[in-house]
C-alpha cells in the first residue's frame, strides 16, 4: 500500500502557486524585471568602480608628462585603449629626470597599428624599454619575463592570442611571449614591443609616410615618473611646471587623471540610484495591488480554513512561503539573465563606456546576488505587511460573505 505524502505548509504553498499560475506568473515577471534592473545597474556601476581602482594601482607612476596637444589622445589610449600615435621629444626624459624630487623616470611610445595587419580595427602598439620601465615590468617579472627581443611582443588580455602564437603588426611578424592579466584600462587592448622594433617599423619605406617620426628619431610619447621618498606629489608636480610649464607640455598626477573618471562615475551613480529607487517603488506599489486582489479573491478560501480551525498564523505562513518561493526563483532567474548577457558580451559592453571597466570577482557577484534577493524580500514585505495585518484582524464570517467589507 502506497504511503501518503506528508502535507506541510510549504507543500500547500507550492501547490497554491501551481494552481494559480496566472497570478504567480504576474508576480514572477514583475520581480524578474525588478531584479534585472537593480542587478544590472549595480553590476555595471561596480565594474566601472573596479576598473578605476585597478587602473590607479596598475599605472605604477605618480606623475605623467605628455605633449599638451595630445593630452586627450594619451588619456584615451592609456585608460580606454583607443589607438593613437603621439610624437614627443625624447630629451624630455632627461629633463624631467633632473627635476628635484624625481626618483625614477621611464617612457612609452604610442603607435596606432593598421587595421589590415591583424585585426578589423587599429590596435594600440606601445614601445617601452624593459630595462628602465617600472609600470609594466612588475607584472612581467612575476611571469619570469626580464627581456624582450625585437621580434617578441606582449599582448593585453583582450587580444585573442596565446603565448607562442604569431601576430603581425605593420607587416612585421612577432611571437607572443606573454599575455597580461585583465586590468580594466587601455593596456587590455594594447600590445607591447621594444623601442628597437618600433624604429625598425619606421625604417620600412612602406610605413614612413604613416608615422610622424623616422627610424633614427629621438622620440617618445610620454614620460612616466615616480617621486623620491620624502617629497610630496604636488610639490614635485609644481617643480616640473615651474621649470617647464611654458614648454608645451602637460603635467598630470595619476590621481588627477583618474578624478575625471571618478566624477563621471559619481554622476552615473546618481542616475543609477534614481532608477533603482523608481523600480523599487514601482514594484512595491504593483505588488501591493496584486496582493490586495489576491486576498480579496481568496477570501472564501481563507474564511473556510478559519472556520475549520486553521489558525491565522498558519494561513499567513502559507502566504509567506508562497511569496518566498516566487522571490527566490525570480531573483535567481533575473540574476542569471544579467550574467548571461554581460559575460558573453563583456567586450562589447566594455567598449560602450568612457570609463575603465573591469568585471568584479566571483565573491563580489555572489554578495551582490544576496543583496538583490534581500531587496526583493523587503519589497514584498513592504507591499504585503499592511494587508497581512488587516487580514489577521478579520473574522471568518467577514471573509466568506459575498461582498467585500
Amino acid at each position: 500500500m502506497r504511503q501518503n505524502r506528508k502535507i506541510t505548509i510549504r507543500s500547500i504553498a507550492l501547490s497554491n502557486l501551481l494552481y494559480q499560475r496566472f497570478r504567480t506568473m504576474i508576480i514572477f515577471v514583475l520581480l524578474v524585471v525588478t531584479t534585472i534592473a537593480l542587478f544590472l545597474s549595480e553590476f555595471l556601476t561596480l565594474s566601472m568602480r573596479e576598473g578605476i581602482e585597478e587602473t590607479g594601482e596598475r599605472i605604477g607612476a605618480d606623475i605623467i608628462v605628455v605633449p599638451d596637444t595630445f593630452v586627450s589622445s594619451i588619456e584615451n589610449a592609456l585608460f580606454l585603449g583607443r589607438p593613437c600615435t603621439v610624437n614627443f621629444d625624447r630629451n624630455w626624459l632627461d629633463k624631467i629626470g633632473a627635476v628635484e624630487g624625481v626618483d625614477k623616470v621611464s617612457s612609452q611610445l604610442y603607435l596606432a597599428s593598421l587595421s589590415s595587419d591583424c585585426c578589423d580595427s587599429p590596435m594600440q602598439l606601445i614601445a617601452f624599454d624593459i630595462n628602465a620601465d617600472f609600470t609594466v615590468v612588475p607584472w612581467l617579472e612575476r611571469d619570469g619575463i626580464t627581456s624582450l627581443k625585437d621580434d617578441e611582443i606582449i599582448l593585453g588580455t583582450n587580444i585573442t592570442k596565446e603565448i607562442g602564437d604569431k601576430i603581425k603588426y605593420f607587416g612585421r611578424e612577432f611571437t607572443v611571449v606573454n599575455v597580461l592579466e585583465e586590468t580594466g584600462m587601455g593596456y587590455d587592448n594594447s600590445a607591447f614591443i621594444s623601442y628597437e622594433a618600433a624604429f625598425e617599423i619606421a625604417k620600412d619605406p612602406v610605413y614612413q609616410r604613416l608615422l610622424p617620426f623616422r627610424s633614427d628619431s629621438n622620440v617618445i610619447s610620454m614620460v612616466l615618473l615616480n617621486i623620491a621618498e620624502g617629497y610630496g606629489l604636488h610639490k614635485v608636480k609644481e617643480n616640473i611646471e615651474k621649470k617647464y610649464g611654458d614648454k608645451e607640455i602637460a603635467v598630470y598626477s595619476t590621481n588627477q587623471l583618474l578624478t575625471k573618471f571618478s566624477d563621471s562615475l559619481t554622476n552615473i551613480n546618481i542616475y543609477g540610484t534614481l532608477i533603482k529607487v523608481l523600480f523599487i517603488l514601482l514594484a512595491t506599489v504593483s505588488l501591493y495591488a496584486i496582493f490586495s486582489i489576491t486576498i480579496y479573491l481568496r477570501r472564501h478560501e481563507f474564511g473556510s480554513m478559519l472556520s475549520v480551525g486553521v489558525s491565522r498564523r498558519k494561513i499567513i505562513n502559507i502566504l509567506v512561503w508562497e511569496m518566498f518561493y516566487v522571490v527566490v526563483i525570480a531573483s535567481i532567474v533575473g540574476i542569471l539573465i544579467v550574467c548571461g548577457v554581460i559575460f558573453p558580451f563583456h567586450m562589447q559592453i566594455k567598449s560602450l563606456f568612457t570609463i575603465p571597466y573591469l568585471l568584479p570577482s566571483a565573491g563580489i557577484i555572489v554578495s551582490m546576488s544576496f543583496k538583490m534577493f534581500t531587496i526583493n524580500v523587503l519589497v514584498c514585505v513592504a507591499a504585503s505587511f499592511q494587508l497581512f495585518w488587516k487580514f489577521s484582524k478579520m473574522e471568518a464570517q467577514e471573509l466568506i460573505k459575498e461582498e467585500n467589507g
